[in-house]
């Protein structure tokens, strides 16, 4: 439910390979679209996360709960795409 930034940029990374490896084997333009929309927003994410931790001494509580909002917005979105990218296709019917 609340992973951390490691987790999150590690998925990052698997989202990425992901999208390189539709982009040269698959040839499929909606997977190559959704995976790359999702690696951004994990890039978003990491980015943020990376801010927060840099800035962490001596930010206003305002902007640590904007980037909080930001994140969670960020982290919903990425897992809606996620569900519509690795979701199980069901396999086509054949006609009996």
């Amino acid at each position: 439910k609340k992973p951390v930034p490691e987790q999150m940029h590690r998925w990052r990374l698997l989202v990425k390979d992901h999208y390189f490896q539709t982009l040269m084997l698959l040839r499929d333009r909606r997977r190559c679209e959704l995976s790359k929309t999702l690696g951004r927003l994990l890039g978003k994410i990491h980015d943020l996360a990376m801010l927060r931790d840099h800035l962490s001494n001596g930010m206003s509580e305002e902007l640590v709960r904007v980037i909080g909002r930001r994140m969670k917005k960020l982290r919903s979105s990425a897992f809606r795409k996620a569900r519509r990218l690795f979701a199980c296709t069901p396999a086509k019917q054949v006609p009996a």
